[in-house]
């Protein structure tokens, strides 16, 4: 049943990744499929808590990566 899922999954992202290759003209291929999935992404602000986690991780796992900008995807059926 995972494998059935998984196929499922696959062939909807390659669906989207192609719709997005044939509208370049008109919208940005990351933003159709941002809008495709019915999100958008956000700015995380300096105080918000997760961005400590994001910092914590980086150090942990790579001491010569530098944080250029922290974004959170926001899927619009989940907004608080």
């Amino acid at each position: 049943m995972q494998m059935l899922t998984d196929f499922i999954d696959l062939q909807i992202a390659t669906r989207i990744i192609l719709a997005a290759q044939h509208r370049t003209k008109e919208i940005l291929p990351v933003d159709y499929c941002y809008y495709a999935l019915n999100s958008h992404m956000i700015r995380v602000g300096q105080t918000d808590p997760d961005l400590d986690i994001i910092k914590r991780y980086i150090s942990l796992t790579n001491s010569h990566a530098k944080l250029k900008g922290e974004y959170r995807v926001v899927r619009h059926e989940e907004v608080e």
